[in-house]
């Protein structure tokens, strides 16, 4: 069985040193589900992300008052480092600030929770990407 270190190691080269460093927090019996969550990922539609990310946005703001809980916020992280990788793919640069699945479940979320001013307004491609195709 995977230790936590293996599977932040795996998600740190998949997907960069905050990836690493969440789930490098997470107590080892919760490695086998970060490690299926990180094979399912590449494999999940846009719907089924956006699904997702959703319950992991939800999830995770729910015990963020409480502590602890970091394999919680591995799963946020994951999943919204697999939409940023996912952006980047579509041929929008790293930094590019435009709307992602994650903004779109973001809305979802506060809606739901009951806050619809926190609903953030679609935000433009700023690197250009969205313009050429």
């Amino acid at each position: 069985m995977a230790t936590i270190d293996d599977v932040a190691r795996v998600a740190g080269d998949r997907y960069g040193p905050r990836a690493h460093q969440d789930v490098s927090r997470c107590e080892d019996r919760h490695a086998g589900k970060l490690a299926e969550l990180l094979d399912r990922l590449p494999t999940l539609s846009d719907a089924d992300l956006f699904t997702e990310v959703c319950a992991a946005l939800w999830e995770s703001a729910t015990v963020s008052r409480f502590g602890g809980f970091h394999d919680v916020h591995a799963t946020e992280t994951l999943v919204s480092a697999e939409i940023r990788a996912r952006h980047v793919a579509a041929g929008h640069d790293p930094e590019c600030r435009g709307s992602t699945i994650r903004d779109r479940a973001y809305n979802r979320v506060v809606q739901q929770a009951g806050h619809p001013g926190l609903v953030r307004p679609p935000q433009p491609c700023t690197c250009g990407a969205q313009q050429s195709q």
